[in-house]
């Protein structure tokens, strides 16, 4: 699996050369469908969140890869907020916070109710390596999810370090198991230094609650190749740690240290705070019944679960528009977690609003008897497909180590934001199982127009190829609106 990752990387740096600005690539590291459906809604959530504004640099766009190939949380929409001068005089007299203004501004609201109701704990614990220094000026918790702040500083005659890798661990040295993200930081420059600030985003995972009482996080640094990007602050989602990480796969580097600072998680600062809103209600759209079942609050998150029933025609995959909705029409910003069909939204915990609504009007579904692509490679023909949309442009690369399947899809609805990579698991004629190695997606001059690639390893395959469709541009529509209280 690292070899893989590592020629996606090097297959994407040589790519961005040649233009195709608007194509994303699907990275190597996926093990599964499922990696693969994450990967696929982090490109709809990237175009869809208002916080990015510039394109990362080229030494970013590969720990990207690896980020969104095994990305569980995926960005929906994260809403610009313009701080008061109160909030923001405020935040500057919080010990370590004055340089995090802008970034509480352009993130997660939930985060700046968390910290202008006194939630957030000030540590400003450092570790200095020659000179460099990193410092966890402090962080905002709940019984699953951590913010953590952070402050890199070395001379401004180095570049200027950036993370590559995150690990949390407990008094044991045991890795913490779930996702890490964060925002891409700020670059400034103060007194003969280089200061780099952002957050790490830890999520633990799913139904694990609570923190050991003392961790330890162990962060790896790399000199910023570019400071074209410097004060963009754009989500990251989250990644599995336990897949190899990015570093791994870049060219050697040694001009970054790796720091370790430790730190005491009071259990009583975020134990008791969660609420469960029971909601036991269930839509119809074009015959398919859609569950959706819960609310849970905490200090940093709304969490609500969904579920299908098994006796529809179709299968369900996600809803394109569920959003979350206040009696003044504020739409809350999102996140999806689709290994369990839970939906995540910026928390209203310290701000409750008078009213809160579920709203919507279409899902991604289709027909379970219609989850395939079959490909004859020898003839190089496109023998099923979930329908016409579904062309087969090209398969080449033959004698290369990597065969390339090109489609063209048609189809795709104006309000779905998505780029779709639809397939990763395959089998051949044997039932032999393979995965792919690599996608990409880009959108054509026509409206609803898509070409999407997929690479697979150069070997004899008994032909025909039967791939497993995880996401497709299948629609059901039915309006709803659920409210929560």
């Amino acid at each position: 699996m690292l070899e893989e990752e590592k020629e996606e990387l090097e297959r994407m740096v040589a790519e961005q050369s040649e233009g195709e600005q608007q194509r994303t690539v699907e990275p190597s590291l996926e093990e599964s469908p499922l990696d693969a459906k994450l990967s696929e809604a982090i490109r709809a959530g990237i175009r869809a969140g208002k916080g990015e504004q510039r394109r990362r640099r080229r030494s970013s766009a590969k720990r990207w890869i690896s980020i969104a190939s095994a990305g569980v949380i995926v960005l929906a929409s994260l809403l610009s907020i313009r701080v008061s001068p109160v909030f923001a005089a405020m935040v500057r007299d919080i010990p370590g916070l004055e340089r995090f203004v802008e970034l509480i501004e352009n993130g997660d609201r939930g985060v700046r109710y968390a910290i202008e109701n006194e939630y957030y704990q000030p540590l400003g614990l450092s570790q200095e390596i020659d000179g460099r220094t990193f410092t966890v000026q402090g962080m905002v918790v709940d019984e699953a999810r951590m913010v953590v702040f952070y402050e890199l500083r070395n001379s401004d005659k180095e570049k200027p370090l950036e993370l590559i890798s995150e690990r949390l661990r407990d008094q044991s040295g045991k890795e913490i198991r779930g996702m890490y993200g964060g925002h891409q930081p700020d670059i400034t420059q103060e007194k003969g230094q280089n200061v780099v600030t952002g957050t790490i985003d830890i999520w633990q995972e799913m139904n694990r609650n609570g923190w050991p009482e003392e961790v330890e996080l162990e962060v790896k640094t790399l000199a910023v190749q570019s400071a074209e990007s410097a004060g963009t602050q754009s989500f990251i989602p989250a990644r599995h740690p336990e897949l190899p990480s990015a570093e791994a796969s870049l060219p050697p580097q040694d001009d970054g240290p790796s720091f370790r600072v430790a730190f005491s998680i009071d259990p009583d600062s975020y134990k008791d705070k969660k609420q469960e809103i029971p909601i036991g209600q269930a839509i119809e759209a074009e015959g398919q019944r859609i569950e959706f079942e819960k609310a849970v609050l905490s200090p940093l998150r709304v969490t609500i679960y969904l579920s299908y029933d098994e006796n529809n025609s179709k299968q369900v995959l996600d809803s394109g528009d569920l959003k979350l909705v206040d009696d003044t029409g504020e739409v809350w910003g999102g996140w999806i977690d689709k290994t369990h069909q839970v939906y995540y939204f910026e928390n209203n915990y310290f701000n409750r609003p008078k009213k809160l609504s579920l709203e919507g009007s279409w899902f991604r579904a289709i027909d379970k008897d219609k989850m395939t692509v079959t490909v004859d490679l020898d003839k190089q023909k496109l023998l099923e497909a979930p329908d016409d949309r579904l062309k087969l442009s090209s398969v080449g690369g033959r004698g290369s180590g990597t065969r390339r399947l090109t489609f063209s899809l048609s189809g795709v609805a104006p309000d779905d934001a998505m780029s779709y990579s639809i397939m990763n698991e395959f089998t051949d004629a044997t039932g032999t199982e393979n995965t792919t190695k690599g996608s990409g997606t880009w959108h054509q001059s026509g409206v609803g127009e898509q070409s999407s690639y997929y690479d697979i390893e150069d070997k004899p395959y008994v032909q025909p190829l039967t791939f497993k469709v995880f996401s497709y541009p299948s629609y059901i529509r039915q309006e709803y609106r659920i409210p929560l209280w």
